[in-house]
């Protein structure tokens, strides 16, 4: 077996003992401790019920109180519809102007980020509320990609270019627990699989072999996209973190399939590709996978061995490889 070198973060150990220790001095000090803890235990469930609340009402029909993407994307798709037959404008509305007001300054997380391999100071964002975005100025401004809101996919957690300059980008968030419960199985912002640029970032396509059949489902294999890997050798390969698993496409994404002896088909959150393309790190949320042959087969599990936990104790996982050592390999439990 290749050398690897570990890096397991004892942050959580360590926040732990100091909690606890914190928590029986706290008790010492303050009688009123334990009641003092349940109330805020209860504001701050409030506060998460509030946010899910609003994100509810934010997305579901006004009538039935329900989300239904599939209503959605066909409410777009028909405005689109009608606006490009270029009715007449009457003459109340011939000079009438839209200007966007707002909200503009609510925050919200950013999955993925990455940087033009050719274009010097351009980047590539994309955030879970807001769509993908570019930056032309190594960050000091950017500008959201046009057209993105006409799809119910706004949601963007990964995002990588291949050697060739295409750029893909994966819809959906697959690791969102709110309240004590989870939404969906545990996916927070359900995605329409993957959309590829062959123009810089300027207009994507989506990819027909990673769309989802019903876009209301949680527990299809594209409900999702956490993360996507380009080969470094080979401009139509790629490998994508999927609900459904572990995919790999050899011809810029027309099909894709799962990697031989790789036994697990779900839940995947993170992949990490060395730069020379060799090596493969691969994880759900408590199992990891090492690939020696760049991806084409896996070994079993290893977690338990070579010094790491047993897959129990993890409830998610990040991978890294060094660029500079492909045999220095992270794992952050």
């Amino acid at each position: 077996m290749n050398k690897m070198q570990f890096l397991l973060t004892g942050v959580g150990v360590s926040v732990l003992a100091v909690s606890t220790l914190l928590i029986q001095r706290n008790k010492e000090i303050n009688p009123n401790f334990e009641k003092f803890r349940a109330e805020y235990s209860i504001e701050e469930a409030q506060e998460a019920k509030g946010a899910l609340d609003y994100f509810h009402r934010l997305n579901s029909n006004q009538i039935t109180g329900e989300i239904d993407q599939q209503a959605v994307l066909n409410a777009r798709q028909q405005a689109q519809s009608l606006a490009a037959k270029n009715f007449k404008k009457t003459r109340a509305f011939a000079n009438m102007k839209w200007s966007e007001n707002g909200p503009n300054t609510i925050g919200g997380r950013t999955r993925a980020i990455i940087a033009d391999r050719n274009v010097a100071n351009k980047l590539y964002m994309g955030s879970v509320g807001g769509g993908f975005w570019t930056s032309t100025d190594n960050g000091n401004s950017w500008t959201k990609r046009a057209g993105n809101d006409s799809s119910t996919a706004i949601a963007v957690g990964a995002i990588a270019q291949a050697i060739n300059g295409d750029i893909y980008y994966g819809t959906g968030e697959g690791h969102g627990k709110w309240a004590g419960g989870s939404i969906n199985n545990g996916v927070f912002a359900l995605g329409e699989g993957i959309f590829k640029s062959t123009d810089g970032g300027v207009t994507f396509t989506q990819l027909a072999s990673t769309k989802p059949s019903n876009l209301n489902s949680a527990t299809e294999a594209w409900s999702y996209v956490s993360k996507i890997v380009a080969d470094p050798n080979n401009a139509d390969r790629l490998i994508a973190a999927t609900y459904g698993g572990v995919k790999v496409t050899t011809n810029g994404g027309s099909t894709w399939a799962k990697p031989a002896t790789l036994n697990a088909t779900a839940n995947f959150i993170d992949l990490a590709m060395s730069t020379d393309g060799s090596m493969v790190l691969a994880c759900t949320g408590s199992n990891l996978y090492l690939s020696t042959d760049g991806g084409v087969t896996f070994g079993g599990n290893i977690m338990g061995t070579s010094g790491l936990p047993s897959s129990g104790v993890s409830l998610r996982m990040q991978v890294a490889i060094a660029p500079s050592d492909k045999n220095t390999m992270y794992v952050a439990i």
